[in-house]
């Protein structure tokens, strides 16, 4: 299996995503989703599960990349199965962090963005 190197441009992105996952936690220092998450919770400081963020940094990500974000870019960008996704989506949906609009394009809410 070949290593790619990571660009820099794929640095800054692992930076604005870290960023993302910072804010969605409504700014809760790292500490705080760790007492969190080890209280069993599963639940961050700011109410928004970790698979939840990972799945809105992910969708950041790839609405940087310039093509539709849709299901199954999201699956394959994961590396998760596309019904995991699907369900994710509707529970992002009704949490208000995802709109779904024509062609089944994902785009972030106020809610759901940095």
């Amino acid at each position: 299996m070949i290593e790619r190197r990571a660009s820099s441009r794929a640095r800054q992105r692992r930076k604005t995503v870290a960023g993302l996952l910072y804010s969605v936690s409504l700014k809760a220092p790292a500490h705080s989703s760790q007492k969190a998450r080890a209280a069993g919770s599963g639940k961050t400081a700011g109410g928004t599960s970790a698979s939840v963020q990972d799945y809105l940094a992910a969708i950041y990500d790839l609405a940087g990349s310039g093509q539709p974000v849709i299901g199954a870019r999201l699956a394959k960008h994961m590396s998760i199965s596309a019904p995991a996704v699907t369900e994710a989506i509707h529970r992002m949906v009704r949490g208000n962090y995802v709109k779904v609009g024509r062609g089944k394009e994902l785009t972030l809410t106020q809610r759901g963005r940095p």
